[in-house]
């Protein structure tokens, strides 16, 4: 019975862990995204829309590159049902 109880315990643990860590994992790398930056310091990329975060690359793609299509690499943050990306580096796409 102990056996069993155990078992239960640790795969629970595991389970518990797993829902903490994966993600956690998974926002601390860099991701990219191919988007149109809006006026809303925003990018949508196939109607998802990103935040854009307030960094030195974010706020220079915001405010100069509105209406462009491009290609941004950043760090991913989920608030709620808010993703929002700081912009580490961005390139315009040429259409």
């Amino acid at each position: 019975m102990n056996r069993k109880i155990e078992a239960i315990v640790a795969v629970a643990f595991f389970l518990f862990m797993g829902t903490i860590i994966i993600p956690s994992l998974l926002m601390a790398s860099d991701i990219t995204v191919v988007g149109e930056v809006n006026d809303s310091n925003q990018i949508v990329a196939d109607g998802v829309v990103f935040e854009v975060d307030d960094t030195p690359e974010g706020d220079n793609l915001v405010t100069n590159y509105i209406g462009k299509t491009v290609k941004v690499t950043g760090k991913l943050n989920i608030e709620g049902d808010m993703r929002i990306i700081a912009v580490k580096s961005f390139k315009v796409i040429e259409k």
